[in-house]
């Protein structure tokens, strides 16, 4: 991970801020961590990546360092406040306040357009929050465009059912291998 992108960590460490548990927030800071999730995500040049639930900004600072665009969505209106005031000087990163499951990825990229119209095939990549999952993963992946490649973190309870084969199988196990075909 570069330390060239700053993080609200130091931040919200000393305002004495925690993750609201509330919104499911966990604060991922191993840098091993977010370089794996990063390298995962296999980005080409100029990658247009939509983060959901960028939180303090840990995983975001990792992806513009490599993204052409990034367009990280956090629910928590402080937290998207305070990122948009830290991100403001880095033109390719745009914050959007607001519930990632209330826009179609569509409606998110024609708003952060860049040379490319919106148009461009985009990534997400995310460490989501266990309760929005399920829901998060169905309206990316049924979008009208999906993502061209998708990696994110759940629990492990909701990866052992996505993995699970029949009869053991639910429905975001079947929606999950249908849509990556």
């Amino acid at each position: 991970m570069t330390d060239a992108f700053p993080t609200l960590l130091p931040l919200l460490a000393a305002q004495g801020v925690t993750p609201r548990k509330g919104l499911g927030q966990h604060y991922l800071s191993d840098p091993a961590i977010l370089q794996g999730i990063v390298d995962a995500a296999a980005l080409p040049a100029g990658a247009v990546v939509i983060e959901v639930g960028p939180g303090p900004g840990t995983l975001t600072a990792a992806l513009a360092a490599v993204a052409g665009r990034l367009i990280a969505v956090e629910l928590d209106a402080y937290l998207a406040e305070l990122l948009a005031e830290l991100y403001r000087p880095y033109a390719h990163v745009h914050i959007v306040a607001g519930d990632a499951l209330a826009k179609p990825p569509a409606a998110l990229l024609a708003e952060t357009a860049g040379a490319d119209g919106g148009a461009a095939p985009y990534f997400l990549v995310a460490n989501l929050p266990y309760y929005i999952t399920s829901p998060l993963l169905r309206h990316y992946l049924e979008a009208d465009p999906p993502p061209q490649r998708a990696v994110v973190t759940i629990q492990r309870d909701v990866a052992r059912r996505i993995l699970a084969a029949p009869p053991q199988m639910s429905l975001l196990a079947l929606a999950v291998q249908v849509y990556a075909q």
